[in-house]
């Protein structure tokens, strides 16, 4: 690809490590292994440089990063979803997988059974994103994301609460 063989590519490599963290969280909160979630912060920082020459400036480049990996995320879901579900159905826990904390367990199983715009929601709000920043990633208005973010916190509230 002439991309990563142009000027840009210090640029590039510099940009993915300057905010890696957003793509590894992004990464973390779609997957279900280790595993799982290398092979997508290896494709949400691929897209990101496949897509850089056409990043137009209108928003931040952490928005425009967000969008990108969330996009990557949800496609990588529905492309991989039922493969996914019937190993996971078949396999217990890796031995290598590591043990978190039961209460942060709880909370990533309760987002992970939202629907994929609303785990996008709370992903972004958890990110501590402005309301305005997350209506631009998502292309919601603020005014929407400000009343499905109260449906989700609430429930989100209900379902730990009922564990």
């Amino acid at each position: 690809m002439a991309l990563f063989k142009s000027r840009n590519n210090k640029e590039l490599v510099k940009l993915i490590k300057d905010h890696f963290g957003i793509i590894s969280k992004v990464a973390f909160t779609y997957s279900n292994s280790p595993l799982e979630c290398e092979d997508l912060k290896q494709e949400i920082s691929y897209q990101i440089c496949k897509s850089y020459s056409s990043f137009k400036h209108k928003s931040k480049i952490t928005t425009w990063m967000y969008q990108i990996a969330i996009n990557t995320c949800m496609n990588h879901i529905r492309k991989y979803k039922p493969v996914l579900e019937e190993l996971s159905a078949k396999h217990d826990r890796p031995v290598d997988e590591p043990q978190t904390h039961p209460k942060s367990q709880l909370l990533k199983e309760a987002i992970n059974s939202l629907k994929e715009t609303d785990k996008s929601l709370i992903i972004l709000y958890l990110e501590e994103l402005p309301y305005k920043q997350i209506a631009e990633i998502t292309g919601l208005s603020e005014n929407l994301v400000a009343v499905k973010m109260l449906r989700i916190k609430n429930k989100l509230k209900e379902e730990l609460n009922g564990k």
